[in-house]
Order: structure tokens, then sequence, then C-alpha cells
């Protein structure tokens, strides 16, 4: 799958999101970033691995929620 493709599903995600009128930043709910990783780090050690697709590390879902802001 090439990046236009994923960008393009990213895109569609979120105008989906927003047709029902749900917040696609944290900004949008006013919850601060660093309270939400101060969150991710009490409830996933350093060395969790989630699965899916891939492996996400806990540095993957710090990079997730700062570009959520």
């Amino acid at each position: 799958m090439g990046t236009k493709n994923i960008e393009n599903g990213i895109d569609a995600l979120e105008q989906f999101f927003k047709s029902l009128e749900l917040p696609t930043r944290l900004s949008e709910i006013n919850i601060n970033a660093e309270e939400v990783k101060a969150l991710a780090k009490k409830h996933f050690p350093a060395d969790i691995k989630l699965g899916g697709y891939g492996e996400l590390t806990l540095q993957d879902i710090l990079n997730v929620i700062e570009l959520a802001k």
C-alpha cells in the first residue's frame, strides 16, 4: 500500500469522525498532551509491544499522542 493511499485513508477516517461530530484532536476536547503522555507512560510499560497490523512501542504511542495535538 502506498503512502498516498494511507494518507487518503486517514483523511477519510477523520472526515467520517467529523461527520459524526466526534473530536479528532486533543485540543478539541481540552486534554493536555502532557497529561495524556503521563497516562500512557503509567499504563504502557516501556517494554510493551502492542500489535494488530504491526507492533507499537511506548514511543510509538507517544508519537501518536504528539500528532494528536
